[in-house]
């Protein structure tokens, strides 16, 4: 299955493991560290600190237990404006549909 987002990204939030300017370098990160399902590091290093401060950790960490599993992805195209930009991604995707 593939799927086409469109991610928004607050290019205020630093990063531990890539450089804040580069948005390209920061959405391929985050989408590694979700295939991988590594969210403690999603969390920590990605996450807008200003973001943390307005959402528990516990209520972010309960909405990755129902995502679905990417078996591959490719950043399309990154568009930044001011502090904010966009990414689209297309990604390969599998969903449990019955358990």
């Amino acid at each position: 299955m593939v799927a086409l987002f469109v991610v928004l990204v607050a290019l205020a939030a630093c990063t531990e493991h890539a450089k804040a300017d580069d948005l390209a370098s920061r959405a391929r990160e985050y989408m590694d560290l979700r295939q991988k399902g590594s969210w403690d590091e999603v969390w920590s290093g990605l996450i807008d600190p200003e973001a943390r401060e307005q959402l528990k950790r516990s209520q972010f960490m309960a909405r990755r237990k129902s995502a679905f599993e990417i078996m591959d992805f490719e950043i399309v195209s990154t568009d930044e404006t001011g502090e904010a930009g966009s990414v689209v991604a297309r990604m390969d995707t599998m969903m449990t549909i019955l358990e």
